[in-house]
């Protein structure tokens, strides 16, 4: 479990404001979006965007979903270089920058700090 910090939106922290939180499964783990607003429509779009959005990563590099790009390269691993979008090729690019479990594999925990 982790967090990701994003910077405040318009609306979140209002006068009036009232927590809210939507909470969705998504790539093996649980996904949960949190605000302070007085404005329940604006979060609730928000939130669908933001949840939306991180199903289409997961479309695209969920290494479990069979036809994502990252299933790809695995299930092909060893033989012919496998095609891939441009933000896959960023993120493989960014996890191998990162500090590496004794296995060999980025950790996200090494990379956030937990």
């Amino acid at each position: 479990r982790f967090r990701v910090r994003v910077p405040t939106v318009a609306g979140c922290a209002a006068a009036g404001a009232e927590f809210k939180k939507r909470v969705e499964p998504h790539m093996g783990s649980v996904v949960t979006i949190a605000c302070d607003t007085a404005d329940d429509a604006l979060f609730d779009n928000a939130a669908k965007k933001a949840f939306a959005r991180i199903a289409s990563l997961s479309h695209t590099m969920s290494e479990w979903r069979r036809g994502s790009e990252v299933y790809d390269i695995n299930a092909k691993a060893g033989g012919a270089p496998v095609k891939v979008s441009a933000p896959t090729l960023e993120v493989i690019q960014q996890a191998q920058a990162m500090p590496s479990q004794p296995a060999g594999t980025p950790s996200l925990g090494l990379a956030t700090g937990l």
